[in-house]
This record gives C-alpha cells, sequence and structure tokens, in this order.
C-alpha cells in the first residue's frame, strides 16, 4: 500500500502554494476512518508569515474548526482534502456570503 504505484496526484488551483490532492487507487482497501484522500500543499512563495499562518492552521485543526492537519513542516503541510469548488468573484464581493 505504500508504493508511489498506488496513488493518484491531481494538480488543483493554488496562488502562492502547489497544491495537490494525493488520493488511493479504488482498488486499494483500506482502514474505516482513513481518509482515502488529502491535500498536499507545498510552500512556493511567501505571501503571508509562514509561522503565523502555521499556528493558525494548527489551532484551528485542533479545535475542530478547520481541517485535519496531519503533517506540517517548513516546506510543505498535508491536511484534510474537502470536496468543493473554487468561490466566484460574486461569492467573495457578497457580504452575506
Amino acid at each position: 500500500m505504500s508504493s508511489p504505484e498506488n496513488l493518484v496526484y491531481r494538480r488543483l488551483n493554488g496562488n502562492s502554494n502547489a497544491c495537490f490532492k494525493v488520493s488511493l487507487k479504488d482498488h486499494i482497501e483500506i482502514e474505516e476512518g482513513v481518509p482515502r484522500s488529502v491535500l498536499y500543499r507545498r510552500y512556493e512563495q511567501k505571501v503571508v508569515d509562514k509561522a503565523v499562518e502555521q499556528a493558525i492552521f494548527k489551532a484551528k485543526s485542533e479545535d475542530k474548526s478547520g481541517p485535519n492537519l496531519f503533517v506540517q513542516n517548513d516546506d510543505f503541510r498535508i491536511e484534510e482534502f474537502y470536496n468543493g469548488r473554487p468561490i466566484t468573484l460574486w461569492e467573495m464581493r457578497n457580504p452575506m456570503i
């Protein structure tokens, strides 16, 4: 199961990071509660203070108000993957959303 051939990588959009959805292939069996997909986020540009951003992300993960944090270091973070879509420009500008 720990072979790279058992994984599927899909590049996602990211503004300051390289983001990838990393999933196990369908034929791989896993234990209940283990995620089939994670988000691999590789830090590429310094847009915000990384230490502050990492501390906030860790705190939000610990209090369950954000995605689960699996691994984090100075180069990348592996976190829970949420299916979704990017918000639209209209949604960003709409205070009700």
